[in-house]
Formats: structure tokens, C-alpha cells, sequence
């Protein structure tokens, strides 16, 4: 065989496989629709996982078998290697669904987080997170990097009390925080103390927030799962742009 056959059969080939993706996806959806003909499916991508589809359906994300799609999983999708929240980056072009309060940075009980200001501290981050959380973990060393930028930093105990109330009743809440990432524990002659990890806990379930960490962004965009300060900085970056056009547009 010649080798331009060889280069027509492997161009034929991956044409193929793609016709095949798109079939099955097309098919699925055309099932799904059949058998529940009250919801609405919007659209339809292969997940990262052989034959699990990634189904949208309006505010919710739901992840369909093609050989078996009488059962929905609905949840979050990690990627575990790179920390990352695959459905988290769905739910944050989607936006929260109907069902969850839409709060603004200004909407929210301050005083029940522990904050820092780095520079001018012009931009505000909310963060929700728990000391016992790896990825937050993580997080919180990007975080130290960041410019001009003021944190608000909600514990939420999805991992347990002990540990975020033993930061929240020292003196230095922030340091205790920070040195708890690091896996050094706070003293234990730390004192008991009223702690809003109740009222955290509420908060984070009415914004429909399930895992941490969660930074909300000045737009009420949200970043959910492990982000570098790279990323931090472009989504920062491009919200000031947008906000700089809408003022340039003004009358």
C-alpha cells in the first residue's frame, strides 16, 4: 500500500470514529428526550470518561450512561490530577439555578469570615473553605500570592467542627488559618468561643454551594475546585475589562 493510501485510510478512520461520537450523542439525546418529554435537555458532550455523557439541562448538569441511560448521575466530576472541578466550570457558565440565592459580595455576613487585604485590596474574593480540605489547601498558597486584593475566607465544616472552630477561637484567626493549611494544628489551649460555622454551613446551602473551595468573584461569578493564581488573575482581568466597556458605553 502506498502511502498516501496509508494517509486516505487514517483521515477515513478518525472521520469515522468522530461520525460514530456524534451518532451516539445525537441517539442518546434523542432517547432521553422520548422517555422524559417534560424536561428540557439542552445539549449533550462526551465527559472525559468512555461512553458518560455530560447532559445539560437548564441550570442542572447531569451524567448519562449511552448504554445505560435509564439512570442519571448528578453531582460533581473531578479531576483528580489537576485538582479540578470539571462540573464546577459548567455550573459557573450556567450560573446558580433558580432554586439558590443569588447573593452579592455586599449581601453577605462578613463579620463571620476571616479576612486578609494584600496591597490596595482592590478586588474582593469570597472563598468558602475548610483547613481540612487538600485542595483548599492549595488554594490558599495561590491565594498569598495574589496583588491588591482583599479575601474573605467563610469556613465551612464539610469535613468536620473541630478543626475550623479551634482556628476561629484564637486570637490570630487568619495566621491559625493559614498555619492549619500548612497541617500545623492549632494550640490546643485554644479557647471555646461562639464560632459562625452553623450559620457558614446555612450560608453555603442557600447559595447552593456544595463543596469546597468556592471563590465567589466580584461579578458573583463563581470558581469552584482548585484554581492557580493565573487563572484568579485572567478571570479577575477580565471582569475589570468588561466593566471598563460598559462604562465606556455609557451615555
Amino acid at each position: 500500500m502506498r502511502k498516501t493510501d496509508f494517509i486516505a485510510v487514517g483521515i477515513a478512520l478518525l472521520v469515522c470514529g468522530q461520525t460514530a461520537q456524534g451518532t451516539e450523542a445525537d441517539v442518546l439525546l434523542d432517547k432521553l428526550r422520548h422517555a422524559h418529554p417534560s424536561t428540557r435537555f439542552d445539549t449533550i458532550h462526551p465527559s472525559p470518561i468512555p461512553g458518560l455523557y455530560e447532559v445539560r439541562m437548564g441550570p442542572s448538569v447531569a451524567y448519562v450512561s449511552a448504554k445505560q441511560p435509564g439512570y442519571f448521575l448528578f453531582g460533581h466530576l473531578y479531576d483528580t490530577l489537576n485538582g479540578k472541578d470539571l462540573t464546577g466550570a459548567i455550573a459557573v457558565r450556567l450560573g446558580p439555578s433558580s432554586q439558590q440565592a443569588a447573593l452579592g459580595i455586599a449581601d453577605l455576613p462578613l463579620s463571620d469570615a476571616i479576612a486578609s487585604r494584600h496591597g490596595k485590596g482592590t478586588d474582593v474574593l469570597v472563598v468558602f473553605t475548610d483547613p481540612a480540605c487538600p485542595f483548599c489547601q492549595r488554594l490558599e498558597a495561590e491565594l498569598s500570592t495574589l496583588a491588591d486584593v482583599t479575601i474573605y475566607r467563610f469556613m465551612v465544616p464539610f469535613l468536620g467542627a473541630d478543626l475550623p472552630r479551634k482556628v476561629w477561637c484564637t486570637s490570630d484567626r487568619l495566621a491559625s488559618l493559614q498555619a492549619a493549611m500548612l497541617g500545623k494544628l492549632p494550640s490546643s489551649s485554644a479557647g471555646r468561643c461562639a464560632d459562625p460555622l452553623d450559620r457558614n454551613q446555612e450560608l453555603a446551602a442557600r447559595m447552593g454551594i456544595q463543596g469546597t473551595p468556592t471563590i465567589i468573584l466580584p461579578s458573583g461569578e463563581r470558581m469552584e475546585g482548585f484554581a492557580t493564581a493565573a487563572d484568579i488573575k485572567r478571570s479577575l482581568a477580565a471582569i475589570r475589562k468588561t466593566a471598563a466597556v460598559s462604562r465606556r458605553s455609557e451615555p
